[in-house]
């Protein structure tokens, strides 16, 4: 009669049959999926989701809202687009409660990594709301966030220059 050997960890050979391999393997990957972070989008491919949807149609209603402010052309954009990401990530740290010296320190050692300490600091005090003026303030920091992450480097555009707002 043949002999069955079992996985018992001391051989450093697996031996179990390859459906029970795979299988295993498929649960370890399911698993380090949940645990490891990814995208949202990678992760919003993974849900299988039915034809119809989750919720039928007929449920909601229409409701049309009125659009009083048509957009602007992209040509009429003054910000570049990653200094408007960098905008609502870091005033939403201020929103939900960061101070302004925490929220933008990045930034803020950037600047002093290029000798412009006293120009960023400046900005921040600027920063004292949402409104224009503090947006403005905030874009044209924002421009030394590269800079820091960079560890110094000086990018051949000039702080300032991108925010164009």
């Amino acid at each position: 009669m043949p002999r069955f050997y079992r996985f018992d960890g001391s051989t450093g050979m697996d031996l179990r049959p390859a459906a029970v391999l795979e299988a295993d393997a498929a649960r370890i990957d399911e698993l380090r999926r949940r645990r490891d972070s990814m995208a949202v989008a990678t992760r919003i491919r993974m849900v299988d989701q039915p034809p119809e949807g989750l919720l039928p149609l007929s449920l909601f209603d229409r409701t049309p809202l009125p659009d009083r402010t048509a957009l602007h052309p992209r040509t009429m954009e003054t910000v570049a687009p990653d200094i408007a990401g960098l905008y609502v990530d870091y005033m939403t740290r201020i929103a939900m409660g960061a101070s302004k010296r925490v929220a933008f320190r990045i930034p803020l050692l950037g600047a002093r990594l290029v000798g412009q300490g006293e120009y960023a600091e400046s900005l921040l005090s600027r920063m004292v709301d949402f409104a224009f003026p503090s947006a403005r303030a905030a874009c044209l920091l924002l421009d030394f966030d590269n800079t820091s992450r960079s560890g110094g480097w000086v990018s051949s555009t000039p702080a300032g220059t991108r925010c164009g707002c």
